[in-house]
């Protein structure tokens, strides 16, 4: 028993959150989250990523992406304006080259959002409440970070407060996930310049 509660809390945090996994990949593989797939990469203009307090999750991603050279900034739904980013998170994120240490949060209000804006969500309840929060006039679209990564998380467990060995399971699954998405906008770029060439 204590070996399965190690396991769980290694790989999804604490036992809510291996309960979580389960049901939204029932989801994921019952097609509810196929609109988060289906994207118009060419439309993409920034991304802009979405946890709940933005010191986490994707305090991390957005910093990770903009190392890579994308363009991108990270919010929260719950956040409080200033924060910085969590401790551990910035210790064990150190340890993989992305230096946290500048990150405040910001929350989504803050923003001034566009039609070009990729939404990377960790959960799917973050994506399901963007819609009211977004207002009218605004086609931006959505997608779950754990859906590019490898393996698949349609849910990404929050980190905070959790031990070190979830950190690196959740900051593999953010370092998997950020690098396909910029996979994804780098073939398109590619693709824009071979046409320019070609014309």
């Amino acid at each position: 028993m204590a070996a399965n509660a190690s396991w769980v809390n290694r790989r999804y945090g604490r036992k809510i959150g291996f309960l979580s996994h389960l049901r939204a990949n029932a989801g994921l593989y019952a097609g509810s989250y196929r609109d988060y797939t289906t994207l118009d990469w060419t439309a993409v203009d920034r991304l802009i990523f979405i946890c709940r307090g933005n010191i986490c999750r994707s305090a991390y991603a957005h910093t990770l992406a903009l190392k890579q050279g994308l363009s991108a900034t990270s919010a929260g739904l719950n956040a409080t304006s200033g924060t910085p980013a969590n401790d551990a998170g910035v210790r064990l994120a150190a340890q993989r080259g992305v230096d946290l240490s500048l990150h405040r949060s910001k929350r989504l209000d803050e923003l001034s959002v566009t039609d070009g804006d990729l939404f990377v969500c960790m959960e799917p309840e973050h994506a399901t409440s963007l819609t009211p929060r977004l207002g009218t006039g605004v086609a931006g679209q959505v997608t779950l970070l754990g859906l590019w990564s490898r393996p698949r998380r349609a849910f990404l467990q929050d980190p905070y407060g959790l031990t070190d060995d979830y950190w690196q399971t959740c900051l593999d699954i953010l370092d998997s996930g950020v690098g396909t998405i910029g996979a994804k906008l780098g073939e398109r770029a590619h693709r824009a310049t071979g046409d320019h060439a070609a014309a």
